[in-house]
């Protein structure tokens, strides 16, 4: 077991930029984004659309626990969405892009669901069985070809930082 770092109540609620998380999504979101940042030109940071303890009206329920966020991608380039979706994978969430009209008019935007959050909704628990099969994370349970990490990874809000968990 590593050392504990983070002391603060994993699942205590907080608002942090304009939308509600938890503590442990939140920090995962911190060190995705600070990876993120620092590997590319001209980035900027991320805009929520919306985060976690919330009913979007395109959500399904997905956002009404913790461990979701939504990041907008109105205004940034298709090497920067490919590049959100894989630091959030890196961090630990299960995540998609989401584009196209389905999606309505400016509202393509980042998924993701913190994998193994224990106040997730029922919705966002069935995303993270999809994302493990290789699936989509929507009704339809398409395939998923977006590039993941070699190995499954889970966040450690206690530590800080990302585990490596056995394949």
């Amino acid at each position: 077991m590593g050392q504990t770092v983070n002391k603060s109540d994993p699942y205590r609620k907080v608002w942090w930029r304009g939308q509600q998380f938890d503590e442990r999504t939140k920090s995962a979101l911190v060190w995705a984004e600070k990876q993120y940042l620092s590997r590319g030109k001209a980035r900027a940071p991320w805009r929520f659309g919306q985060g976690s303890y919330s009913n979007g009206s395109m959500s399904a329920g997905t956002h009404s626990g913790g461990g979701a966020v939504d990041i907008m991608f109105a205004g940034v380039s298709a090497k920067q969405r490919k590049a959100t979706v894989k630091w959030l994978r890196r961090a630990g969430f299960a995540a998609w892009a989401r584009e196209g009209s389905a999606w309505g008019t400016n509202n393509d935007h980042a998924h993701g669901i913190l994998l193994g959050h224990r106040t997730a909704s029922a919705g966002a628990k069935q995303q993270m069985d999809s994302y493990r099969d290789g699936r989509d994370g929507l009704a339809g349970n398409g395939v998923d070809r977006t590039p993941r990490p070699p190995r499954p990874r889970r966040w450690s809000h206690r530590q800080n930082r990302v585990r490596m968990l056995k394949g």
